[in-house]
């Protein structure tokens, strides 16, 4: 396409991804927000919560967009982000700024970290997964798996159960050796900051490599209260929406890194300026594990490109259909994310996948 290229359209593109047989569920919904320019059409994730306040939320930002060149998107997001009426539509802000990078990359010939200013790494040092699993044996056998295929770094998913998670902790330390740098999240699991402050203790006698989101985000007082006698750096920040509130969590001493979800943070603007806050209160910053391709790999252009950025998540192991997502697939190995020098992203939504997973929603 033409540098010039301006957006023609936005739509929404609605996926409900079958869930395993057993699990209750009808299904998980995936929200993806398509935007053309000349011949071209990149996609973004949004983190909405419904089909309508998704629709809503394009329809609202739309003319922010539609007939300026993706080249204009800095300009662009700041239009977006005056025009914000909803939390829904922040997250379709960070989709289409996602989209809008992607297509000035393209115009340009480039791959988006060359656009961002060139990548500060040549590889991504990557940690992966262990997927809770019905017992800890099980899930350590997880672990052990991804320590075998290169993965130097695991994450474990604690359950919120103080006795439990602390059991488990220990377990894992002895079970996977001393090399293994271990990540420990809670998902915000813990009420209390005297549970966090026990499950630290463990975690600290583990050695862990960092302690991820024990309470509930925006406690940034009891978050400070927690890290003070922790050796282990505490991470949190999956809900931060922009660069200011990033800055009241690090001002609070509260987090030693920022965990980004590119889908809720602003996208890729969003995401290099909080990265540029991080730097200045001398944190780090990472980004949250998802199964989606799509968004991973919008973050990792971020995280070559960002010097304070520590352990990006591997996509391996990802459950069920989300493997069928990209046409192709972001290409991890020993341990690490070898970045694309294809044009933007790099990556295309599988045809297949949109057509086989897509919900007609009402008009």
């Amino acid at each position: 396409m033409p540098v010039s290229a301006a957006v023609d359209d936005l739509w929404p593109v609605h996926l409900r991804l079958p869930m395993p047989e057993g699990s209750g569920s009808p299904g998980v919904d995936v929200f993806i927000v398509a935007v053309s320019a000349g011949d071209e059409v990149a996609c973004g994730e949004a983190l909405v919560a419904d089909a309508e306040g998704f629709a809503d939320a394009i329809d609202a930002l739309s003319d922010c967009a539609v007939g300026a060149p993706p080249l204009d998107r800095v300009a662009i997001f700041e239009r977006m982000n005056e025009a914000l009426t909803t939390v829904d539509a922040h997250s379709v802000l960070s989709a289409i700024d996602v989209t809008l990078w992607d297509l000035a990359a393209r115009g340009l010939g480039i791959p988006l970290h060359r656009l961002l200013g060139g990548p500060y790494y040549r590889l991504l040092d990557c940690y992966c997964v262990a997927r809770a699993a019905s017992d800890h044996a099980k899930t350590l056998q997880r672990a052990r798996d991804l320590l075998s295929a290169g993965y130097s770094a695991i994450s474990i998913e604690l359950s919120g159960v103080v006795a439990d998670d602390c059991d488990l902790i220990a377990l894992a330390r002895k079970t996977l050796g001393g090399n293994a740098r271990l990540i420990f999240d809670a998902k915000e699991r813990y009420d209390s900051l005297d549970a966090a402050l026990e499950v630290g203790a463990a975690v600290d006698r583990a050695e862990a490599f960092w302690f991820a989101r024990p309470m509930p985000e925006g406690r940034w007082a009891d978050y400070a209260r927690l890290r003070e006698p922790l050796a282990t750096p505490l991470a949190a920040g999956s809900r931060i929406p922009d660069s200011r509130t990033a800055d009241a969590a690090l001002r609070a001493r509260a987090v030693d890194i920022l965990m980004l979800d590119l889908r809720l943070c602003g996208g890729v603007t969003g995401a290099m300026r909080i990265a540029e806050v991080a730097r200045l209160h001398d944190a780090r910053v990472s980004f949250v594990p998802l199964p989606s391709g799509l968004t991973t790999a919008a973050a990792a252009h971020c995280a070559l490109c960002t010097p304070a950025s520590v352990l990006f998540p591997s996509t391996a192991g990802i459950p069920g259909v989300w493997k069928e997502m990209l046409e192709r697939p972001l290409s991890f190995a020993g341990g690490f994310l070898h970045p694309s020098d294809l044009p933007g992203l790099g990556v295309d939504l599988a045809d297949e996948f949109v057509t086989a997973y897509s919900v007609e929603d009402d008009a």
